[in-house]
C-alpha cells in the first residue's frame, strides 16, 4: 500500500462512512473480493493465485449464519460464470463496481 493510497482512503472513504448502530436491526453484512480478470485457471503464472468458485461458495456457505448477509465484489470478466452464486441466499454480486464502492462496502461491513 502506497502513502498515496492510503491518504486517499482516509480522506475519500473514512470521512464518508456510515457508523451502524448496533439497535438498527439491520443483518451483519460480509464483503468479499473475488480477484478475476487478470487471474485465471490456464496461466502458468496467475493459476498459482486463482481460486475456484466453488472455493469461495464452500467457506461462505460454510460460515454464513441466517442472519448475515453477503456482498460479492469482483470483475464481470471471469473464467467461470457468476451464476454459480446463484445458489448462496442473501448474496449479493457487484460486478465492475468503482473502487470507491467496493471499499464503502468493505469499510461499512460487520
Amino acid at each position: 500500500w502506497t502513502t498515496d493510497w492510503v491518504d486517499y482512503i482516509k480522506q475519500r472513504m473514512l470521512s464518508t462512512r456510515k457508523v451502524k448502530s448496533s439497535n438498527s436491526g439491520a443483518s451483519p453484512t460480509v464483503v468479499v473480493h473475488i480477484r478475476r480478470g487478470d487471474v485465471v485457471p490456464c496461466n502458468n503464472y496467475t493459476h498459482l493465485r486463482y481460486l475456484p468458485n466453488s472455493h469461495y461458495i464452500t467457506l461462505i456457505k460454510k460460515y454464513q449464519t441466517k442472519q448475515h448477509r453477503v456482498i460479492v465484489h469482483s470483475e464481470l470478466k471471469s473464467y467461470e460464470s457468476w451464476a454459480d452464486f446463484d445458489e448462496v441466499d442473501r448474496l449479493q454480486l457487484k460486478l465492475d463496481s468503482t473502487l470507491e464502492e467496493a471499499w464503502q462496502d468493505m469499510l461499512e461491513a460487520d
